[in-house]
């Protein structure tokens, strides 16, 4: 730094600043002295087509900050969330170099970020602007640059290890303060700034400039901390050149020169700059994310090597590299991305191969015609020399042979020529094979951008599928590329494939596959008619009393598993009845009941339903006067089993669980007989063969019919197959036109509404239907339907849910309400004794109207949207038996994910509490007392300890038992004044905003 400070000038104020009489001018609707919630507007610090930045003073904490306001007719719904969550991502980040976010909000219809008022800062657009002006630069310049260029690395490097990507940095989104230091301002906000320095055309809008060429490309390769790194290389090379390394007329231009265009070497623009910082720039431009700096800090440490006049770890590029980078337009991460940049450039490769190809041609057939020739002209020669020598007969003859040498050759040339050619026309069918792993990435990283599923995405969904379609009508060619690849490698020996089914982790699961399909074959021919088979003999199921023990109560733990209705493991249930008759036999007259109960359950495995119930019976006449209720229990269950088992829908439940078996044995002889790893002695066929598979592999999951993303089904991983987005996309379009059924409920309803909202405007809301108001709190409920079917009033007016109900959510009137809690004041609003440090102070908080689940979210919901159930308790457990439990072990990303694509969010803390309390002011909504709670709440209690639990809170409240060992079903409890259910216990809920211990101090 010394070394810096040295030089002269000192600072980066070269150039005149923008004088006050340059401020914009306000728009309507903000101006100075006006107040805005918190805030009192000073002067106008900047605006664009979204919003205006203020310089305002905060009443509350008595600062001077700077407002971002946005216009919200100027953007959507999402876009202020958006704006929003970004906000709380700056508020991440503590470094000098970057403005600090104080809090956001939204007040008289604005929505704000307060910021770190900078006084006296201009951007450096403005200087940019005023150096360009100027006739030359001063000396020391461009070690000022590169000094503040390090400066802004250093700050970036702090957001990136807080994993914020500004993705949006450009001069006008750097302040230089009075100091001459950057700060870095605007993360996050290049979704809804607006920017009109360039003319739009197609679906091309906003500032280019200063894109990386995976932000140009739509984030084909994903978007990274590297991004940033691009950008600020354009912002150095734009200081040291005076102009923009990437320029045009129109968006499509200048993308179009990100993505494929080299800049102008510095140097040719700027002699005077020196070599290493052109170097730098260099490398930060790189196309291939892969060769710029790995970090902001590498970026940074090169500047200060240059400033300390050490040798920079940058290089520039070799010729190799040029020829490199004039031959790829798309350089990607990937092998596969790499050579399907090239693609564009494959019939120019075949025409230079064809050239070559017919020039070798042309070239052995000229020296063909050349040899003939002199050949014919020799003979004529030596005919007329002397035709009468016999011994020109030899000569003649070597001539001959030298024709034919020469004849031979040329064939020979032919030869090589096709050779060429075919190689030629083979690596261009390996480039358009790579092409399709490209393809492939691009459809699926395409499809996670579509959504929701609502109608303003079918045109996309059509057009993606016609491209999906395209691709899988290709797999039969690869597959066959792929099999004639593998007739290359080495063989899978007898020992190998042994070895191999032996150690794979699912040849378990063959036997116990086969066993219970065993079963289910005889017990369905048992039900339908056939004789149950001869008593078994101990020899038959190997059962040797001699080595066991001479116990009934050790046999009968023996004999239970194999019998147990709900077992998992079939097979054993012939061995479970020799078990359990010995174990009856050797039983004392105390424990003979219980035993015998095993007995009838073993006689019921094995379909001898009759001599069962005689067993059961019998047990009921053993069992001691204070076990008779008990025992007649199992009579109860044992004959509701065979009924079971005799009823009409047992067969077809039989054959189904057959049919998945089948499906589940046929997967794992496929696993088991699959080569897991193919091996060659050419080190290009085996690439050529993982690459291949790759695509093989991907394709086939990709069209899969239960999970893939061309399918009407559901993953994990990827949600809905689009078919299915569409197929929703288009009932969405249809119900809501005009005639459309949606459209004639929400228009019968609207007056109603408009009634019970009074000022409220509200359109139909695409993709909820409303359910009418709830009998008690009179707030309106719709159902969500992309979540399941819409729930249905009972004959009380209340709702009534199945495991197969959607969401439903409650319109909230909003308002201003007091959030928060204390504890130092029994009389002050909110009082709560257990309040922690971080739920206050109370303040006042205004919300608009808004919607909120009216229950968490359950099971059947997220699986049916999701496509995997990731609760630890769910169906058929006996703890939670219906999927109308709660949704549980799911994390808040898990959660912000499926919000998004639902077309939903998770609620602000402050919308949440203010649902939750329902409009009071208690501890509960119940009330202040716990006692209340009774009723309204499923905790730990009593049931739970019956089921095991040994938790403290169990042993402080003994009298509390609400039913449930776990979480109950969604709709169980009493629901709060505004009908919502389960806001105090089951399970607890995430809400949108990052935990801040400090967050209502600097809220207040």
């Amino acid at each position: 730094m010394s070394q810096i400070e040295e030089d002269k000038p000192g600072s980066l104020s070269f150039f005149r600043r923008k004088g006050a009489e340059e401020r914009p001018q306000p728009g309507p609707g903000l101006a100075p002295g006006k107040v805005v919630g918190d805030f009192r507007l000073v002067s106008l610090i900047g605006q664009g087509g979204m919003g205006q930045v203020w310089e305002a003073e905060q009443f509350s904490l008595h600062r001077t900050v700077a407002v971002k306001f946005v216009r919200p007719e100027r953007v959507t719904e999402r876009q202020l969330e958006l704006f929003a969550r970004e906000a709380r991502a700056g508020g991440r980040l503590a470094h000098p170099g970057i403005v600090s976010v104080h809090g956001y909000g939204q007040s008289d219809g604005l929505a704000w970020i307060a910021m770190e008022f900078v006084g006296g800062a201009w951007t450096l657009k403005d200087f940019l602007d005023e150096a360009a002006r100027a006739e030359e630069v001063p000396a020391g310049y461009d070690r000022h640059v590169a000094r503040f260029v390090a400066e802004i690395a250093e700050a970036m490097q702090t957001a990136h290890e807080a994993g914020v990507i500004h993705r949006d940095l450009k001069p006008q989104n750097v302040l230089i303060t009075s100091e001459d230091r950057p700060k870095v301002t605007d993360f996050g906000l290049a979704r809804i700034t607006d920017e009109s320095a360039m003319s739009q055309t197609g679906d091309f809008a906003g500032t280019y400039y200063y894109m990386s060429p995976e932000q140009v490309t739509a984030r084909r390769m994903g978007i990274d901390h590297r991004s940033d790194i691009f950008s600020l290389g354009i912002v150095l090379y734009e200081l040291l050149a005076l102009r923009r390394p990437f320029e045009g007329d129109t968006s499509h231009q200048v993308a179009a020169q990100i993505v494929t265009k080299d800049p102008p070497d510095i140097r040719t623009i700027r002699s005077r700059v020196p070599r290493d910082l052109a170097v730098i720039a260099g490398k930060a431009l790189e196309k291939d994310r892969d060769k710029r700096f790995a970090a902001m800090k590498a970026l940074a440490a090169d500047l200060r090597r240059h400033l300390a006049n050490e040798p920079i770890h940058a290089t520039p590029p070799t010729r190799l590299d040029r020829a490199v980078k004039w031959t790829k337009r798309n350089p990607g991460k990937s092998s596969a991305a790499a050579i399907v940049a090239v693609t564009f450039t494959v019939i120019a490769f075949l025409f230079v191969a064809n050239v070559r190809t017919n020039r070798a041609l042309e070239r052995e057939r000229t020296n063909l015609a050349t040899t003939n020739t002199a050949l014919e002209s020799e003979r004529a020669n030596l005919a007329s020399a002397n035709v009468a020598l016999e011994g020109k007969t030899t000569e003649a003859l070597e001539n001959a042979r030298v024709a034919k040498t020469n004849e031979q050759r040329a064939v020979t040339g032919e030869a090589l020529a096709r050779e060429e050619k075919e190689h030629a026309e083979k690596k261009a069918d390996e480039v358009l094979r790579l092409s399709a792993l490209q393809r492939l990435e691009d459809l699926t990283n395409e499809a996670a951008r579509l959504w929701p599923a609502h109608p303003e995405n079918i045109v996309r969904y059509e057009a993606w599928l016609a491209r999906a379609e395209k691709l899988v009508a290709e797999l039969p060619g690869h597959e066959q590329k792929l099999a004639e690849l593998r007739t290359k490698a080495r063989p899978w020996t007898a020992a190998e494939r042994a070895e191999f089914r032996a150690l794979h982790p699912q040849a378990k699961d063959l036997e116990r596959i086969r066993r219970e399909l065993d079963f289910l074959k005889a017990h369905g021919a048992l039900l339908e008619g056939g004789e149950p088979g001869p008593e078994p003999t101990p020899s038959e199921v190997g059962v040797d009393f001699a080595r066991l023990p001479a116990d009934a109560d050790a046999l009968n733990t023996l004999a239970w598993p194999q019998v147990d209705p709900v077992r998992t493991k079939f097979g054993g249930e012939k061995k479970g009845l020799v078990l359990a008759r010995r174990a009856v036999e050797l039983a004392g007259e105390n424990e003979r009941a219980g035993i015998r109960d095993t007995l009838a359950w073993a006689l019921f495995a094995l379909g001898r339903f009759d001599e069962a119930l005689v067993e059961e019976e019998q047990a009921l006449k053993e069992a001691a006067a204070e076990k008779k209720a008990e025992f007649e229990g199992y009579v109860t269950k044992l004959r509701a089993a065979i009924e079971a088992e005799l009823g009409p829908e047992a067969s077809e439940t039989a054959r189904e669980r057959a049919s998945v078996l089948e499906g589940e044995l046929a997967a794992i002889e496929g696993a088991l007989s699959t080569r897991p790893e193919w091996t060659f002695d050419d080190d290009e066929d085996k690439w050529w063969h993982n690459q291949l598979e790759k695509l093989v592999s991907g394709i086939q999951a990709f069209a899969d019919e239960r999970t893939g993303l061309l399918s009407e089904g559901t993953s994990p991983e990827t949600g809905w197959g689009v078919k299915k987005r569409l197929a929703n996309a288009l009932l969405l379009r249809a119900g809501f036109a005009p005639e459309g059924e949606h459209a004639k409920a929400w228009s019968a309803v609207m007056p109603a509404i408009r009634s019970a909202y009074p000022g409220l405007t509200l359109t139909p809301q695409l993709g909820l239907l409303p359910l009418g108001p709830d009998p008690d709190s009179g707030l309106w409920e719709l159902a969500h339907l992309a979540t399941g079917e819409p729930a249905v009033r009972g004959a009380d007016g209340k709702l009534v849910l199945t495991e197969a109900t959607g969401l439903v959510f409650v319109l909230l009137r909003g308002g201003t309400f007091q959030m928060g809690a204390q504890k130092s004041d029994p009389n002050g609003m909110n009082y709560d004794p257990q309040a922690q440090s971080g739920e206050g102070p109370v303040h006042a908080v205004t919300l608009s109207p808004f919607l909120l689940s009216k229950y968490e979210m359950t099971q059947g919901q997220w699986l049916r949207f999701v496509g995997k159930n990731p609760s630890y308790y769910q169906p058929p457990g006996g703890l939670a038996p219906s999927l109308l439990h709660p949704a549980e072990q799911v994390s808040w990303l898990d959660c912000m994910g499926i919000m998004e694509r639902l077309g939903l969010s998770l609620p602000s803390e402050a919308q949440w509490e203010y649902g939750a309390r329902g409009g009071t002011s208690s501890v509960w909504w119940p009330g202040d007392e716990r006692q209340k709670l009774i009723g309204a709440v499923s905790l730990a209690d009593q049931a739970a300890a019956r089921g095991g639990a040994t938790w403290s809170d169990i042993k402080d409240w003994p009298e509390l038992d609400d039913g449930f060992v776990v979480h109950a079903p969604v709709e169980r409890f009493a629901p709060n004044p505004f009908g919502l259910h389960n806001v105090h216990g089951n399970v607890w809920e995430w809400c949108l905003d990052g935990y801040d211990i400090d967050f209502y101090k600097q809220a207040a």
